[in-house]
């Protein structure tokens, strides 16, 4: 309990040195006001808000942060409160975004970041590499900063995020830096950890800017463009579908990727969805054109929520939304409702692809990449190989907006239900794969390694 406590202090205290760098504060009414617009908005919008968290209860935990709060408060313990308050509904399409001017404090070099690339957490501790350091301090294993342990920072940036355990896990990794300002970390930063020959060891850093940050997570990444192709060896194929975004663009691609495929003769192709967090699912239908003649369908149907909030954001110019337009004359909070679509045979292609294919799949295959997913699984278009994907196959999705109107932080919520394509709406399991591989920290890819020993026949 002692321990507990203390823990309490230094974090109470590293977030009050903290917010001292944050130049913006706001009144704690229009901190409160603002949850409660938020929650009330994201009713009206969400077909069912309350799927995880009964009304009361979001109410009495909302309203204990809010009381909580100081008289006057920064931005970054205001974007905190209301990502802990989103987070209660349990869903990862409902959150908020980092407002403007946070991320201008972090580009001027007002606010800056702990100088570490999380790779993963395991064992309650950080492996990472700290930034600018060179070899001798990659792949460390952090057990605590400033103080607190990592098992308490991770625990704490879980609860920022709604969703699935696996998918908030992801995020708290990938958002690292943030939501480590966002819990009140700064600098000087005082990092424990242990070696890569298990020695306890401990070090003093500075912070660093967003552009350094930037740079040093450039320098160690993979090609960052939503989609790639290469050829990994004769006859093998590798396409990293990463986003579903720029539909004209990515039929240009996948039209030549298909082409090289034919004209090198590659009979063994992986898809990666890991890293995919969706977009526009359109994409992955035109994918399945070149990979199946099997009749399928992307969706066993949708509900999406009538809103006044969703009717105005459809109508602003330069949004791409194509809804039928009765749904600007039905009441709001009624369900415009699509039945199951009709199984689809792909017309077939040029270069209709008919080797062996595997997806792989993980807690960061979101929306529409697990729609695709979904799919796939549903109707035995290829095999699924990697961890379960980050959301329930029933899943929500096409997000509205919500200026909040104090703040102006903008948040967001989903509008539609989507029913998984084979049509059973009692799932609440993400896909799973056909053969589960955990991904492994450290060098080389186990679960790539894996897929071209299935394609081998191996596995």
């Amino acid at each position: 309990m002692k321990n507990l406590l203390l823990i309490a202090v230094i974090i109470t205290a590293l977030f009050a040195s903290a917010q001292a760098q944050d130049s913006v504060k706001f009144l704690r009414k229009q901190v409160a006001d603002d949850a409660h617009f938020l929650i009330s908005n994201a009713a009206d919008i969400h077909p069912n808000l309350y799927h995880d968290v009964s009304p009361e209860v979001l109410s009495r935990k909302t309203d204990s942060l809010l009381k909580a709060l100081p008289d006057t408060v920064p931005s970054l313990m205001a974007y905190k409160t209301f990502l802990q308050i989103t987070a209660f509904i349990g869903e990862g399409h409902t959150s908020v975004n980092t407002p403007a001017f946070v991320r201008s404090q972090f580009r001027s070099g007002r606010l800056k970041y702990v100088p570490l690339l999380i790779t993963d957490f395991n064992n309650n501790r950080f492996e990472a590499n700290v930034i600018g350091k060179g070899k001798e301090l990659e792949n460390i294993k952090v057990t605590a900063i400033n103080g607190i342990p990592s098992q308490t920072l991770f625990s704490q940036m879980m609860q920022l995020k709604g969703g699935l355990a696996s998918f908030k896990k992801v995020i708290a990794i990938k958002s690292f830096p943030l939501l480590a300002a966002v819990l009140g970390l700064h600098a000087p930063y005082l990092i424990e950890y242990t070696d890569k020959d298990n020695h306890q060891m401990n070090i003093q850093l500075n912070g660093v800017t967003s552009p350094e940050y930037v740079a040093a997570m450039s320098a160690g990444a993979a090609n960052p463009a939503p989609y790639t192709f290469t050829v990994l060896k004769e006859g093998y194929g590798y396409l990293n579908f990463r986003s579903m975004e720029k539909r004209d663009r990515f039929e240009k691609f996948a039209d030549s990727v298909f082409k090289a495929i034919d004209d090198q003769k590659i009979d063994k192709l992986v898809v990666d969805l890991r890293e995919n967090s969706g977009g526009d699912s359109s994409l992955g239908d035109y994918l399945l054109g070149y990979l199946t003649r099997t009749p399928y369908r992307m969706a066993g149907g949708s509900e999406l929520k009538v809103s006044q909030q969703f009717k105005t954001q459809m109508k602003t110019p330069g949004l791409n939304y194509s809804k039928p337009e009765r749904y600007f004359s039905m009441d709001n909070g009624t369900f415009l409702k699509f039945g199951p679509n009709d199984m689809r045979k792909p017309d077939g292609r040029k270069y209709q692809y008919k080797g062996k294919v595997c997806f792989l799949t993980g807690p960061f295959t979101f929306s529409s990449a697990n729609m695709l997913a979904s799919t796939v699984k549903d109707y035995k278009l290829a095999t699924l190989i990697g961890e379960p994907v980050g959301e329930p196959a029933n899943d929500y999705g096409e997000l509205c907006n919500i200026s909040l109107p104090n703040t102006g932080f903008l948040a967001f919520t989903s509008t539609t239900l989507w029913i998984r394509p084979n049509g059973n709406t009692n799932d609440s399991a993400p896909v799973a794969p056909d053969y589960l591989v955990k991904a492994k920290s450290g060098a080389g890819d186990n679960v790539l390694q894996y897929s071209l020993d299935w394609l081998d026949g191996k596995k």
